[in-house]
């Protein structure tokens, strides 16, 4: 073989070791690719599956606090039923401080409940000698309803139902129960505002129109 064909020829095999070495590495390359995007899908997996295990939970717990709800109402309302079904009051009439009563009774002193049932039926009293305030049943029931569990309003509550512990004053009037109700109704609405608005921002994550 001459001189020349043997160049021919070495340079034909080193063409042949370049170009298997740049497949080589072009196929080492691909397999790496391959091998990122796998495990990129399968972080992605994991984490579509673990959101899938929270919303369950959440789900579960949602289910159970519902139902403990629904027992606590359950108890309170029985309770309430048997407050109301002994005609307790409402509201009490109790002496203002520093009027001028003779020989009228002294303490808190209930409204006759077969005259009053509810509180829009009251008559106000007269002015410096009584006046009209929430019962401890009346003020029970109420903070009770808003929080779906028992508070007590003085040792008017679940563990004592009695007509001394649930006919006693608490100062509260009318006036300070309006204002609270107002108070109530501005909360609620907000808390509907965020609820909405939660709601919206969950539904556009999602892609849901």
């Amino acid at each position: 073989m001459t001189l020349a064909w043997r160049l021919l020829a070495l340079v034909l095999a080193a063409a042949g070791l370049v170009g298997s070495g740049y497949w080589w590495g072009g196929s080492a390359a691909d397999n790496r690719h391959a091998a990122d995007q796998l495990e990129t899908e399968r972080t992605a997996a994991g984490a579509k599956f673990r959101e899938f295990e929270r919303g369950d939970a959440a789900q579960v717990d949602l289910g159970q606090a519902l139902r403990d709800q629904d027992t606590r109402y359950s108890q309170l309302e029985s309770a309430f039923n048997e407050l109301q079904r002994r005609r307790a009051p409402l509201v009490v009439r109790v002496p203002v401080p520093g009027a001028q009563l003779g020989a009228a009774p002294t303490g808190a002193q209930a409204l006759d409940p077969a005259q009053t049932p509810r509180l829009v039926d009251l008559v106000p009293s007269q002015p410096g000698q009584f006046e009209l305030q929430l019962s401890a049943g009346a003020v029970w029931m109420w903070n009770s309803s808003l929080a779906g569990a028992d508070r007590p309003a003085g040792t008017c509550g679940l563990a004592d139902t009695s007509e001394a512990a649930c006919a006693a004053g608490t100062g509260i009037t009318f006036d300070l129960a309006a204002r609270n109700q107002a108070a109530n109704a501005q909360l609620c609405a907000e808390d509907r505002v965020r609820h909405d608005k939660l709601i919206d921002f969950i539904l556009q994550k999602k892609g849901t129109p």
